[in-house]
């Protein structure tokens, strides 16, 4: 019986060790094994996206809804939006989400851009009889220019061309709408970034 368990853990040992090792000759060892190409690359740029609708530059929540994040690589950026609000008084609740990237061809002091978007708003109120709720969403094909007076500072306006798709409803009513066509995009509002951290020369 001893001998037997003894040649048990062997196996067991042996088939541990085959499985094991190939495994970990597969993987990289070092991070300058991965390739340079397939790595994460952490944003070179990241800022907070407000709305301004004067030329005194008076800040607004992004889009009307929430807070507003931009990261930027290169040619490349990315801008999220995350709103959320609950009134106790009328028992009403705001969801904003949203996500768009865009494309800047010459990046610069003056930098042009073509971009999409998608957003997703709820609303739920629970203050009437009956409760009514409704939901909103759809992609959307942006075009825009964004101006960097400053290394820390931006301005951006752009046009978006999309699609809305809606619905509601209350009680045992429902609708839903639809909606395409071309308007201001951020909410016909000019966008103002501030930059907190600049990785460039890193």
């Amino acid at each position: 019986m001893i001998m037997l368990r003894r040649v048990g853990i062997a196996l067991g040992l042996l088939m541990t060790v085959t499985l094991v090792v190939p495994a970990t000759e597969a993987t990289p060892e070092t991070e300058q094994d991965i390739d340079p190409e397939r790595r994460i690359r952490a944003p070179e740029r990241i800022g907070v996206v407000f709305n301004t609708s004067s030329i005194l530059l008076e800040l607004e929540e992004y889009q009307g809804a929430g807070i507003g994040l931009k990261g930027v690589w290169e040619h490349f950026a990315g801008r999220a939006l995350i709103g959320f609000r609950h009134s106790t008084s009328n028992e009403t609740t705001l969801l904003d989400l949203g996500v768009a990237l865009e494309y800047h061809p010459a990046p610069g002091a003056v930098s042009p851009y073509a971009g999409a978007e998608i957003a997703l708003e709820y609303v739920r109120n629970a203050g009437v009889s009956p409760s009514q709720r409704s939901v909103a969403t759809g992609p959307a094909a942006l075009f825009g220019v964004e101006v960097a007076p400053l290394d820390i500072l931006s301005l951006f306006a752009e046009y978006r061309l999309g699609l809305t798709v809606s619905y509601a409803e209350a009680g045992d009513d429902s609708t839903t709408n639809y909606a395409f066509g071309t308007e201001l995009g951020n909410q016909g509002a000019i966008g103002l970034i501030v930059y907190f951290l600049d990785r460039r020369d890193r």
